[in-house]
């Protein structure tokens, strides 16, 4: 029998992007797909406090391995001056024994890892070089930096989520020297049908029908643009009688005034009405008002793979998506794309799936989780070698 492979995750939940913590968790119940003998036996590299929620996912073979440095003695602290002066090196080294783990991933840097052989990266997407004004000069320097340090050094295996990721690697990085791995991610949704549409709605003030918007309120992801399109539509027509409901957690650190940009642009252009924002939501509600609305909006500028549009060919729901090329690489089934800069575009969608909801194909998107389980086990067996 091959032996199991131990592979360690960098795990951590992060409500300023949350997507990241999605990930790393659909990963792991997507492999929980797998045979039992080929599943690998996953350290999990975090704090014990994320026990609980480790749990939850029933994966068979797991543990943590707490990425803590231990304070040196004084005898030791002594031994590795000394080290410094005449080896120019630590005598004694204090970090975690990763001898067991074969290959980690999303790998970091970090010197606490340096006795892991096998590390893949993982570059979600090369936004700053589309939208640089989203960063600051020092954010793009750093990205830069830290890209070309993955991208040409030989020993290294980088992980895309699309072809489109690819394309701008090449572009912006030529001739790289890594190993490139192309992996889609799929998604795994917790349970959500012990949940009562009309009790959510009611909580959160849904009082008509809907479209649902759920991106956090990043300026890429493009929240003006659906505002537009409703003040747009509202000049064609007296009565708009749907709502649009976004949800996601309402900063962000480089623009720390969209927000509340984009709530002046509700009160001036008399929006209150026809808009719901909720917040950051627990995901079975978030889910759940995902399936029953008229149709998902998702009106972003640039995405390496969108959790969003996966989301909608997991429940099977209609999806308004912005044309740019990653997401006609995502999904061809119940989709109509819209130009990301044109508001106009958007409301004719608005008001034509508002009067009458769109046909839904109904899609087993359980391939879409073992394929890509099969794909992350090709990719780690190559690395493992």
């Amino acid at each position: 029998m091959a032996k199991r492979i131990k592979l360690g995750l960098i795990f951590g939940i992060n409500k300023g992007w949350i997507a990241g913590s999605y990930y790393i968790i659909n990963l792991v119940e997507a492999l929980k797909l797998l045979p039992k003998k080929q599943q690998p036996f996953i350290y999990f590299l975090c704090s014990k406090k994320y026990s609980s929620e480790l749990e939850e996912i029933k994966y068979p073979y797991w543990d943590i391995k707490e990425p803590i440095i231990k304070k040196r003695s004084l005898v030791e602290a002594t031994i590795n001056k000394l080290g410094k002066v005449f080896k120019g090196r630590d005598i004694i080294d204090k970090k975690l024994n990763n001898k067991d783990i074969d290959i980690l991933y999303p790998a970091s840097f970090d010197t606490f890892y340096d006795n892991i052989k096998n590390r893949a990266f993982w570059i979600p997407d090369f936004q700053h070089h589309y939208y640089p004004e989203f960063f600051t000069d020092e954010e793009i320097n750093d990205r830069n930096t830290y890209f070309s340090k993955i991208i040409y050094s030989p020993q290294n295996h980088l992980i895309l989520s699309s072809n489109s990721s690819l394309h701008d690697l090449n572009k912006y990085y030529p001739k790289p020297k890594a190993k490139i791995h192309i992996l889609p991610f799929a998604v795994t949704h917790p349970e959500y049908s012990h949940l009562d549409i009309l009790t959510v709605k009611a909580n959160y003030n849904i009082s008509k029908k809907y479209f649902i918007v759920t991106n956090q309120f990043w300026q890429h992801k493009n929240h003006l643009l659906v505002l537009e399109s409703l003040k747009e539509l509202i000049k064609k027509t007296s009565r708009v009688d749907f709502q649009i409901v976004f949800t996601g957690k309402n900063d962000d650190y480089r623009a720390p005034k969209f927000y509340d940009e984009l709530m002046d642009f509700v009160t001036q252009n008399n929006l209150k009405d026809l808009t719901c924002f909720v917040g950051f939501i627990d995901r079975s509600e978030q889910l759940l008002l995902m399936k029953n609305s008229i149709a998902i909006i998702q009106p972003s500028k640039f995405e390496g793979w969108s959790t969003v549009v996966e989301d909608a060919k997991a429940i099977n729901q209609f999806i308004l998506l912005s044309d740019i090329e990653v997401h006609h690489e995502q999904t061809k089934e119940n989709v109509e794309f819209f130009n990301p800069n044109d508001p106009v575009a958007l409301s004719k969608l608005l008001l034509k799936y508002s009067a009458s909801n769109p046909k839904i194909k109904n899609i087993n998107y359980n391939q879409n989780r073992l394929g890509m389980a099969n794909n992350l086990l090709s990719i780690l067996s190559e690395i493992s070698r």
